[in-house]
């Protein structure tokens, strides 16, 4: 996954749901994270996983990344039914307004 140039996130929570019929695949699959494309940072590597059930896992680096990839070393034996990147948002238009309100209000005495 490609966020592209300039707009890096922070992924919060890792979410995915194993193939039906071969849950046990996803196990040692690891999530990473890059800027570059090239360096990358372990982020979490599943495990446990053995009912056909939704998993999540918290992410505990911070940092904002450029690029999120999944990483298998089972020969391409890893198979998802889904996997979602949650992020929690920063409401960015609503700080500016905050911001010019304050301004506004510091500007008129109040």
């Amino acid at each position: 996954m490609d966020f592209g140039a300039g707009n890096e996130k922070v992924v919060d929570t890792f979410r995915y749901l194993p193939r039906r019929n071969a849950t046990h695949r996803v196990n040692g699959t690891v999530f990473k994270g890059s800027n570059d494309g090239v360096n990358w940072t372990d982020l979490h590597q599943i495990k446990g996983v053995v009912l056909y059930d939704w998993y999540s896992a918290i992410n505990p680096d911070r940092t904002p990344y450029r690029y999120i990839r999944i990483y298998d070393d089972h020969n391409g034996f890893v198979n998802f039914e889904e996997i979602e990147f949650l992020e929690i948002g920063i409401d960015k238009t609503l700080l500016s307004q905050l911001l010019d309100e304050a301004a506004a209000a510091n500007e008129a005495g109040v």
